[in-house]
């Protein structure tokens, strides 16, 4: 398929077929997603592909433990039965995926970043570039680019897959299962699989609304 095709025939896929992947499938969609726009090419990333059952299921409790304990707090009560199907599905991508990716970034500071830490918080200014840096972390945003086109290539392999934002908050727990090396940081999880789901494409703002040009 050629890329527009890609780009608008991807969906998000949660649920999977129970059938194997094979490993060199996903071996090859990481090696395109390392081909992701990164700070200064350093490529500071680390890809753990995980097809151990054991591992899976640890990663889905970790997680399934995180949601449980968020729709146990009083606070979770107005917000009615989202709640309980939120707790329900939270793990279920983990639980039926027969592999899963997990995209972690090392330590990465821009010259920028680094003159700012020097120039400190005392400068007013600095410290406002400083915040919005953070608030913009360009790990995450290179994490960001990796998984975009790691969804690409999967689609294009006949696999599907989707990026758990919410598996962040067992974000410590999944790092100590994989063993993930100091100082790097887990900062997305893909469930990946053959599709037990065809989705509809969900609609798109019309690109007046969401494009501002200058020209």
């Amino acid at each position: 398929m050629d890329l527009e095709e890609a780009i608008k025939s991807r969906r998000t896929i949660r649920r999977f077929q129970d059938r194997p992947v094979p490993t060199d499938l996903l071996l090859k969609a990481v090696s395109l997603a390392c081909w992701a726009p990164n700070p200064g090419n350093g490529q500071a990333w680390r890809f753990f592909v995980v097809k151990e059952r054991h591992l899976l299921q640890r990663l889905a409790d970790a997680l399934q433990a995180k949601f449980d304990l968020i729709a146990s707090w009083p606070e979770a009560a107005r917000f009615g039965e989202a709640v309980e199907a939120f707790r329900r599905s939270a793990a279920s991508p983990l639980r039926s995926a027969p592999a899963v990716v997990a995209v972690a970034y090392g330590p990465y500071a821009s010259l920028a970043d680094r003159i700012l830490a020097e120039r400190g918080e005392a400068d007013p200014e600095a410290a406002r570039m400083a915040a919005s840096r953070r608030r913009a972390d360009t790990r995450a945003e290179t994490v960001a680019g990796a998984v975009s086109l790691l969804l690409l290539a999967l689609h294009s392999l006949g696999l599907g897959g989707c990026c758990l934002g919410g598996a962040m908050l067992a974000k410590g727990e999944a790092e100590a299962i994989l063993g993930v090396p100091d100082g790097f940081e887990i900062f997305a999880l893909v469930p990946v699989g053959y599709p037990a789901e065809s989705p509809e494409p969900g609609a798109r703002k019309p690109q007046d609304e969401v494009v501002h040009l200058f020209e």
